[in-house]
């Protein structure tokens, strides 16, 4: 796990990475060994490690996404672990600030789409509880438009979506909890209306970025045969209609 740190892309991602995540999904590991995975990564997440690459924590992230997924397949976390995993997650998804997604020099960064994948796995934890997916929901939220400081572009929006689905299908929610809760998040504000946002690079970021989780959701969603689905992609077709 300490290779997650190297500045090599081809040891973080093609070794690190690609081993670690065959090892958990192929049951390679003991009990023991996830418990202790778990302890080291959400220790790296809390803690303020040198990390110019911009790697370590992302990919620490990522590799916590996968054993998670453990976890929901085979439970071995306590309900106190787990809800210490969702307050490291999502505060560490809140406070991104580097929003770099990949570069030829040092490979993938990717903080928000790899803290989004966590989401997603704890979002089909049933033992992941309501106000645990309240806090899910809110981090992702504070994600959708990068505080308008940079256009996603590397797919990062269908992550964040993969995410809040599957928050929104768990049975604690109905589709007016989605509605209200998507009327929230694709508000203009600090702009008065949509049309403002026309004469300032912050405004057409933040445009940007909404239509894009709106459309990469809408796209997912639609064709879907599932009722809780389609009730979700009536009221976002109005709301697609409304920042455009």
């Amino acid at each position: 796990m300490a290779c997650l740190a190297s500045p090599d892309a081809e040891i973080i991602d093609g070794v690190a990475f690609e081993a670690l995540s065959y090892w958990l999904r192929n049951e390679h590991l003991s009990q023991a060994i996830h418990i202790e995975m778990f302890n080291y990564l959400t220790r790296v997440l809390e803690s303020k490690v040198a990390d110019t690459s911009g790697v370590y924590q992302s990919f620490s992230i990522l590799v916590l996404a996968e054993v998670v997924r453990v976890d929901r397949h085979s439970p071995f976390l306590s309900a106190e672990q787990r809800d210490y995993l969702v307050n490291v997650g999502t505060s560490f998804l809140t406070n991104v600030k580097d929003y770099r997604g990949f570069s030829t020099k040092t490979g993938w960064q990717h903080s928000i789409a790899h803290a989004a994948d966590l989401m997603l796995q704890l979002a089909l934890n049933p033992k992941v509880n309501k106000a645990q997916l309240d806090k899910i929901l809110v981090a992702l939220a504070s994600q959708l438009t990068a505080n308008d400081q940079h256009s996603y572009i590397q797919g990062e929006s269908k992550r964040i979506d993969m995410a809040v689905i599957y928050v929104f299908l768990r049975a604690q929610y109905s589709a007016d909890d989605f509605n209200l809760w998507l009327s929230k998040v694709v508000n203009p504000a600090p702009f008065n209306q949509w049309q403002d946002v026309y004469q300032s690079e912050q405004g057409l970021i933040k445009l940007h970025n909404t239509q894009s989780f709106l459309y990469a959701l809408y796209a997912t969603i639609k064709p879907s045969q599932n009722k809780v689905l389609t009730e979700m992609s009536t009221y976002l077709e109005q709301v697609i209609k409304a920042t455009k």
